[in-house]
């Protein structure tokens, strides 16, 4: 599909803007700004599968090699972006998780259940 290979290759990108160029990308002007209206503008929408690609192939590079200098103009307008969507998104999938080994008929043997 078009859309997917576009959506992983946008990742990859970034990913490796980050690594390879480094210092360079972070001074970019509005970068922060730039990236939550577009790659982080609407990630409530997307599915948990592809939240997770975008942790594993952008987020994850991008913090770890953000220059100290760029954490106040660039890591943290990101992470204030990103941390309470992820939270409220872990909280309602351990909320489901717990309600369903609630149910009696949650059998642990079962991993369709």
């Amino acid at each position: 599909n078009y859309v997917t290979e576009l959506f992983e290759s946008v990742q990859h990108l970034l990913s490796h803007l980050c690594t390879n160029i480094g210092y360079e990308f972070y001074q970019q002007p509005q970068l922060a700004q730039g990236l939550c209206m577009t790659v982080l503008g609407n990630l409530q929408g997307l599915p948990d599968f592809r939240l997770r690609a975008i942790n594993r192939m952008f987020f994850k590079n991008f913090i770890n090699k953000c220059p100290v200098h760029f954490f106040t103009p660039v890591l943290i307008p990101i992470l204030k972006q990103i941390a309470p969507m992820m939270l409220s998104r872990l909280q309602e999938r351990w909320n489901y998780l717990r309600k369903l080994r609630e149910d009696p008929s949650f059998d642990e043997d079962n991993a369709d259940s």
